[in-house]
């Protein structure tokens, strides 16, 4: 079972307060949902708070369970959520839900049933956001080299970031989400073609200074909840979902240098750590796994 974490952004007190007397499984069936009061708004802040309490669940769940990762960010339509939106690249799917409009309102019941309206269509903003979140995971959970969890620091090229960008744009309301996610990778392989490496082995990407090759099945690193004390407020998350999709959580990529491995690598929240010393081992989430 996929474990669905859906957090909700953005909510006033008075929002809050309403949602919170609303079942949280409603939301998140059989996962959680993190709910956090906004009170001025889609802040910085505010993110921090969300990831905080997003990672101490997530530290909860065992390193197998398959997490997809939801955000509902409720705010007003001329707001630019642009820098909130982007603390929650590339791991989450990202979806903006324009809040209550309670300018006819002139009571506080009248206010009251909008907020109770409000919650159901949050709730079917869930619903939809789930189901959007499933396709991604059926795309970025599977061992099959998807250029869609290649990890941002380690994999250069300057075709990986629109990708992931315009994936992370267009998930949430895009009339066919997994038409996105083929037309996305088609484009990105047309430019960075697959390539193979020496000795004869499956065909894997390349960067022009490593073969990012799939592990097959020894799958013998993984990203551990134990030690996630030395790491950032976002390593976690990003090592268990892509794009709101869950990951196989043991996936890693052996890197085979082309000419000579670097001297050190840029992990999950950018410390170096240095190779093996043939290979060096990535996770997407550019965790560098047992050096």
């Amino acid at each position: 079972m996929t474990f669905p974490l859906v957090i909700i952004a953005g909510a006033d007190q008075a929002l809050f307060d309403t949602l919170s007397a609303a079942s949280a499984n409603a939301f998140a069936p059989g996962g959680a949902r993190i709910l956090k009061p906004a009170p001025h708004g889609l802040t910085a802040a505010h993110a921090a708070d969300l990831l905080a309490a997003a990672r101490v669940r997530l530290k909860t769940l065992p390193e197998t369970v398959p997490v997809n990762i939801i955000v509902l960010a409720v705010t007003s339509q001329d707001e630019d959520d642009a820098p909130f939106r982007q603390a929650f690249y590339p791991f989450a799917l990202y979806r903006r839900v324009d809040a209550p409009d309670y300018s006819q309102a002139r009571s506080t019941n009248v206010r009251n049933k909008i907020r109770n309206a409000f919650v159901g269509q949050l709730k079917s903003e869930a619903i939809e956001s789930r189901g959007r979140a499933d396709v991604v995971k059926g795309v970025v959970s599977k061992a099959n080299m998807s250029p869609l969890i290649l990890p941002v620091r380690n994999f250069r090229s300057v075709h990986l970031e629109p990708m992931l960008a315009a994936v992370f744009d267009g998930i949430a309301t895009h009339p066919n989400p997994g038409q996105l996610l083929r037309s996305e990778e088609q484009r990105f392989v047309t430019r960075v073609p697959y390539a193979r490496p020496p000795g004869g082995q499956r065909r894997c990407f390349c960067d022009g200074r490593h073969y990012f090759k799939s592990p097959g099945r020894h799958q013998h690193g993984y990203y551990q909840n134990s030690k996630d004390g030395a790491h950032g407020t976002t390593c976690l998350l990003n090592a268990r979902s892509r794009l709101g999709g869950a990951i196989a959580h043991a996936f890693h990529f052996d890197c085979d240098p082309i000419t000579g491995l670097d001297a050190s690598y840029p992990n999950c929240h950018d410390a170096l750590h240095p190779p093996k010393a043939k290979h060096v081992n990535i996770a997407p989430s550019d965790a560098v796994i047992g050096s």
